[in-house]
Formats: structure tokens, C-alpha cells, sequence
């Protein structure tokens, strides 16, 4: 029986996409997260993520049912997400920005285009499948599209961002990015249609270039290569995250990199490991 702390009613061990990331990125987050169950205030940028997917959600809703795209009902889901008051944020990094709500409306507004000439088959479509004999990986697709130049199924992020990151979303990274891949797996395992690619909607929200929109989509010959290499490197991360649940021990691994930093560790005042807790005193002039 997996050890992992969130289970299946069979009592299957069950693991998401966004559990395995946290691990790899810190074993201690992932503790603090799933383990002991803390939730602090998620980050601004997570705020505007989700209530820019409420309004894309409720778009491409309307594009299954064969209607036009409305943005306006698209940036009312965004509102009432926006403005919903048990949803808990640390707005701190998104303060500054006193028009951050109409840019998120024009993006909104030129996703509604982009929304109407997709012929969309899902909308946050449910992944469930046995990655290991005790272990099951679950996910939400947040888009299934169907492309006549591919012909076949194309797997679609929508990513929000604030800033812009020069090389982050690339047709190359397309190719190999860990959660595409592993949805690609899942759609795989689930499903009987043909899944021939992968990609994102990159919506900028920030302050260069609100409501840019940049479409990135590969085709992958060898979809069924790509989904084996994707299960073995998911089972090899689930097996460390399992021995880790047995020993109880998680030692941190992001001391030194970006991700352990006040900004992007929302457990950062809370670890003992943290770079909060260094000592460092330089000697001499080296």
C-alpha cells in the first residue's frame, strides 16, 4: 500500500502533476503542503491565474456548445472569482499594479478570438490512471482541442503571467515540458482518441504588453515514446516522494535557487532550513 498522504477511496495512493513539481522542487514544501496540510495565502500571481482560467473556462464552456465565445460572460467569471471573499491571496506582488483588472479584461477579450476559432472536445478535462500498481495520478486538462492540420487531439495550458519570461514558453520546451507530457500520458491512457500534440495559450496580464496572447503547439510523431518516458520519470519521482513519507524525511533541496526565497516559498518564514536561517559571514577579502 503507497504511503503518500492523499489517498483514493480504495485507499490507493494518489498523486497529482502539481504534487510531484512541488517535491522536485523542495521535498520540505511538499511536507509542509501535503503532508502536514498548512496553507498559507497563495501569491498575487496565483490570484490572477485562476480568475484569468474562470473566464477562459467559461469561453471555451460556450465553444463546446457551439456558441460564440462571449467575453463579457467571460470577464463576469473573472469578477466574481476576483471578488470572491473566501478565496485567500497575499496581494502583496500585485498591488502596485492599479489597472492589473482592465488588463486582465482586454486579455480576456482578445481570448475570446483566439476562443472562437478553437474547436474545443474538453474543458477541464478529468485525467485518472494507474501509475503504479498502488498509485493513481489524477489532473484536470485545461483544454482539449481538436487541430484539422494535425489531425488529431492538441493538449492546451493556458499559462497566465505577470512578466514575461524571454525563453520560458518555446516550441522547444513544448516538446519536453514535464506537465505536458505527463497530461499527454494521461489523455493516453483514457482515452481512445488519437492525441498528436501539445502546447500553451500565454496570456500576458502585466505591464508590457497586456493581453498579448502567444499560441505555442507542437505536433509529436512519437506520442507513445513521449508517454513512456513520462510514466517512468513520474514513477521514479513518486518512489522518492513514497520513501520520504516512510522516513519522514525531506531534506530541502532548493537551498541556494530562486525557489527558496520569501517570494516564491510560501513556507519560506516557516522552514528551518530556509536561507532565513543562514548564517554567513564573509572572511578576509576573498
Amino acid at each position: 500500500m503507497s504511503s503518500l498522504p492523499k489517498k483514493m477511496d480504495d485507499g490507493k495512493g494518489k498523486v497529482s502533476y502539481s504534487q510531484m513539481f512541488t517535491y522536485k522542487g523542495c521535498p520540505k514544501a511538499y511536507e509542509f503542503k501535503y503532508v502536514d496540510g498548512l496553507r498559507p495565502p497563495l501569491p498575487g500571481r496565483v490570484k490572477v491565474g485562476s480568475a484569468f482560467d474562470a473566464a477562459a473556462n467559461e469561453m471555451l464552456r460556450q465553444r463546446m456548445d457551439n456558441k460564440p465565445a462571449d467575453a463579457d460572460a467571460g470577464i463576469g467569471a473573472m469578477l466574481e472569482y476576483w471578488n470572491e471573499p473566501d478565496n485567500e491571496y497575499d496581494e502583496t506582488e500585485i498591488a502596485g499594479d492599479d489597472d492589473l483588472v482592465g488588463k486582465m479584461m482586454g486579455a480576456i477579450r482578445e481570448y475570446s478570438l483566439i476562443a472562437d476559432k478553437t474547436d474545443v472536445q474538453y474543458v477541464q478535462h478529468d485525467i485518472e490512471y494507474s501509475l503504479t500498481p498502488d498509485v493513481i495520478l489524477v489532473g484536470k486538462i485545461d483544454l482539449v482541442e481538436f487541430s484539422e492540420e494535425a489531425k488529431g487531439l492538441i493538449i492546451i495550458d493556458n499559462k497566465s503571467t505577470l512578466k514575461k519570461k524571454h525563453g520560458r514558453y518555446t516550441h522547444e520546451s513544448a516538446a519536453y515540458d514535464d506537465q505536458l507530457t505527463i497530461y499527454t500520458a494521461g489523455m493516453l491512457a483514457t482515452q481512445d482518441d488519437a492525441v498528436v500534440g501539445r502546447g500553451w495559450n500565454v496570456v500576458d496580464c502585466g505591464r508590457k504588453s497586456p493581453g498579448r496572447i502567444e499560441t505555442i503547439k507542437v505536433r509529436d510523431d512519437k506520442v507513445n515514446l513521449t508517454a513512456e518516458l513520462a510514466n517512468e520519470y513520474a514513477r521514479a519521482t513518486v518512489q522518492m516522494m513514497e520513501h520520504s513519507c516512510e522516513t519522514g524525511s525531506f531534506a530541502p533541496i532548493a537551498r541556494g535557487t530562486w525557489k527558496c526565497s520569501q517570494q516564491w516559498c510560501e513556507f519560506f518564514h516557516r522552514c528551518d532550513y530556509g536561507s532565513k536561517h543562514r548564517n554567513i559571514t564573509p572572511i578576509g577579502n576573498i
